[in-house]
């Protein structure tokens, strides 16, 4: 087999091709993994930091361990030193198809690692025993850019693959590559003979020559810099432009092309002119990269993140809402009520963002004027759906849950992004790139998203800073549906989460407008120490009118789209309480009325009473409802459908009885399984054996059973969309997950078998 290089203009040696990629399959084993950390810490149920030391293990142990391999090995065949160690990169990141703990993981990591700190060194010597003299820079230029080219491909490639095919897709891609490179190798590669003894000492000293020093220095920048800007830059350019992050990966690499080109420059440059020539050139270039950088960085700290009133993208997008100017700028309240606000439409994560203008009807916004005098009667009377009339023979017909207009992030006008933003945005980083999805909430035209913010453990358990933190991730992945309930804070601090929320809404940044906020009334606020006085509590016309104003004011709007009644009250006559909800709605106080944890009778008693009156009535209710609790099927969501309310679940996890208690308890991470309704169920065995078979099930399809017990509650029908209480961003993150997660018809039927609903009345309790 000739090993002379081809001549000008023919293709390069079977051999090259051989070596070079081999480096391509070495190094993207690296790069490929970093894009789908998020999905590797939710497959191992581990953190993203955890997930992020896969990769620096493997970097860190190719960076120590190469130059000792290359040393210890130099008196080895390299044909054959190469293929076992291509050999045990494959096997390496083909047993990740096998792996379920991260302990097995690192295993494969540093064997991986092993392998390639073998591989890469004897490559390159490879290549310049193969070369000739007048060619050996370019050949080993050839080489180096199989390393380039796996730094500007790898990383598109192992997010695309990941998004696709699942996390453990770009390990297997690796392999693939590897066991290409490695027939390759056999095939094209002649047997070298071993490299002469050389004493340790000689191959030391050239370390201590400048020229090398500089070169392993500028190799050390270039790949720091590659890597802040495949990390980096990616993420800022998505906050600025809403292009998908795939795109901006696939423009990245193009742009990476010309490290292929310079690498082959550079052993040309090389071979002809001497290293000093390459040295000189390749500081020129760097210097003028970093120059330009740096311009590209001011340029972007110096203009807002907004695309309102130019580009492709005709000014929406992420971070497209229309710019507000004047007095009422930033408030987040009557200026983009009056002219309505710029909306979005997320069309999936490889789609192109396109927008249009809407009006939001009137029925859901309009804000009744207050008369001059200030009397409580309005000049424009209630809003045109307030005033429908139910009758028993025209109840509303159910609409399915679809997809709606996402809002438009908050971003204040002519500001850059902001810390806030920022710290939600890093929050999120384990979310991938969802697309939440949107329906009707019951029979209104009030679009809300599938997964509701639950706010009860803003204030107990979440300190004001990360209850911002939370609500702005929120509100960027698309949730507009806030719940919160006058009570919660609860003991000596009720109210203090509606406080937390309207020190949110006072940011500005459109905060208010593009939330559909919903809050309860019913238990005792009194602050006497802790005495139940008369009438702080439930629904009395009294009470009512104490508590939204109270509420207003501590959440620091002056309306409320969805006000709940925490609980029935079976003392006062429904016809008292219709009369006071019509009044705030007069006022302009509320949009709309909503219950909890009321009976289906007592759901057909409400609507029943409103229709005599000409009000609309109730739209919402939120239960108890989950896979392990479903006695909520037999009547209350019956009713809902039937009198077209939107069914709202609480504690959609059990109290995190479906969350993974079991594999948390043995992990030793079960703190809050072990309290409230889970620490009671698991000590009945028979919910025991069920829960150990629910996580057994999802453990065979690769399931996260927290994200699960979400998605199944969006399959049923009438839901509008489950509470969510994170108390943590990463909480949020999961939370996120289950609106993409589509379950399979034979997994349903399972989930059936282990949690069987009650069937439906009164066949359940008769014949």
């Amino acid at each position: 087999m000739s090993t002379t290089s081809p001549s000008r203009g023919r293709l390069p040696a079977p051999w090259l091709c051989a070596l070079t990629l081999c480096a391509f399959a070495l190094q993207t084993d690296d790069f490929v993994i970093a894009g789908v950390l998020p999905a590797l810490a939710r497959g191992l149920t581990v953190s993203e930091a955890a997930a992020g030391q896969l990769v620096t293990v493997f970097s860190v142990l190719c960076a120590v361990a190469a130059p000792v391999a290359a040393v210890g090995t130099a008196r080895l065949p390299r044909r054959t030193l190469l293929t076992t160690a291509l050999t045990l990169f494959c096997l390496a990141n083909f047993a990740v198809l096998g792996v379920r703990s991260y302990a097995a993981m690192l295993v494969l990591r540093v064997l991986a690692a092993l392998a390639a700190a073998v591989a890469l060194p004897t490559t390159l010597a490879a290549a310049a025993g193969l070369a000739p003299p007048e060619r050996q820079g370019r050949s080993l230029a050839t080489v180096m850019a199989g390393l380039t080219g796996a730094v500007v491909i790898g990383v598109p490639a192992g997010t695309w693959a990941g998004a696709a095919l699942g996390w453990r897709a770009p390990f297997v891609l690796g392999g693939a590559l590897g066991l290409a490179a490695l027939l390759y190798v056999r095939a094209a590669v002649p047997e070298l003979p071993p490299a002469p003894a050389v004493p340790l000492t000689a191959r030391l000293r050239p370390l201590g020559r400048p020229a090398l020093l500089c070169a392993l220095l500028a190799a050390t920048v270039a790949v720091l810099g590659n890597l802040l800007l495949q990390t980096y830059l990616a993420p800022f350019l998505h906050d600025l432009s809403g292009v998908s992050p795939g795109t901006l990966g696939l423009l990245l690499a193009v742009t990476g092309v010309a490290g292929i080109a310079g690498a082959r420059a550079g052993g040309t440059l090389v071979d002809r002119r001497g290293a000093g020539a390459a040295f000189l050139t390749a500081a020129v270039v760097f210097a003028a990269a970093t120059a330009g950088l740096a311009l590209c960085g001011a340029a972007a700290r110096a203009a807002p993140p907004r695309r309102a009133a130019a580009g492709r993208l005709g000014g929406r997008g992420l971070g497209g809402a229309a710019r507000r100017t004047g007095p009422g700028a930033g408030t987040g309240r009557s200026r983009a009520r009056a002219s309505g606000p710029r909306a979005h439409q997320q069309r999936g994560l490889r789609r192109r963002l396109a927008g249009r203008r809407t009006r939001r009807p009137a029925a859901q916004h309009a804000r009744p004027r207050r008369p001059a005098d200030g009397s409580g009667l309005l000049r424009t009377g209630r809003p045109a759906a307030l005033h429908r009339r139910r009758t028993p023979d025209s109840r509303p017909r159910r609409r399915s849950p679809g997809t709606g207009h996402p809002p438009a992030l908050p971003t204040a006008a002519g500001r850059t992004l902001t810390a806030e933003r920022s710290l939600a945005s890093s929050a999120l980083q384990g979310v991938g790139w969802t697309t939440m999805k949107y329906t009707q909430l019951g029979r209104t035209g009030l679009k809300v998203s599938r997964l509701v913010l639950g706010t009860m453990n803003f204030g107990p358990q979440t300190d004001e800073a990360d209850s911002h933190t939370i609500m702005d991730a929120a509100q960027q992945a698309g949730i507009n549906f806030f719940d919160t309930a006058n009570v919660y804070g609860w003991g000596a601090n009720k109210g203090r989460t509606e406080e937390i929320v309207g020190s949110w809404f006072a940011k500005g940044g459109g905060r208010r407008d593009k939330t559909v906020l919903a809050t309860k009334l019913y238990a005792n606020m009194a602050t006497d120490d802790g005495k139940v006085w008369p009438n702080h509590d439930k629904l009395s016309a009294l009470n009512i009118r104490r508590s939204v104003d109270a509420s207003l004011k501590r959440l620091g709007t002056d309306y409320i789209d969805l006000y709940q009644f925490h609980h029935v009250d079976r003392d006062t006559p429904w016809d008292e309480i219709w009369q006071a909800m019509d009044v705030l709605v007069q006022q302009g106080k509320i949009l709309y009325v909503g219950s909890s944890n009321h009976a289906g009778w007592h759901i057909a008693r409400a609507n029943e009473t409103a229709a005599r009156r000409g009000s609309y009535g109730l739209v919402s209710e939120q239960c108890l409802y989950n896979l392990a609790e479903r006695r909520a099927e037999m009547e209350v969501i019956p009713a809902a459908e039937g009198y077209g309310l939107g069914v709202i679940p609480w504690s959609p996890l059990h109290g995190g009885l479906l969350g993974g208690a079991l594999r948390k308890e043995r992990e030793g991470g079960a703190a809050r399984s072990g309290a409230g309704r889970s620490a009671d169920a698991l000590a009945n065995s028979t919910i025991r054996a069920q829960i150990q078979s629910y996580e057994d099930l999802l453990d065979k399809h690769g399931l996260e059973p927290g994200e699960v017990a979400l998605a199944w509650l969006l399959t049923r029908p009438g839901v509008t969309g489950p509470i969510v209480g994170p108390r943590t961003a990463d909480q949020l993150a999961s939370a996120l997950r289950a609106v993409e997660l589509t379950l399979p018809d034979e997994l349903l039927a399972s989930l059936d078998e282990i949690f069987p609903g009650p069937g439906p009345t009164p066949e359940a309790f008769a014949w």
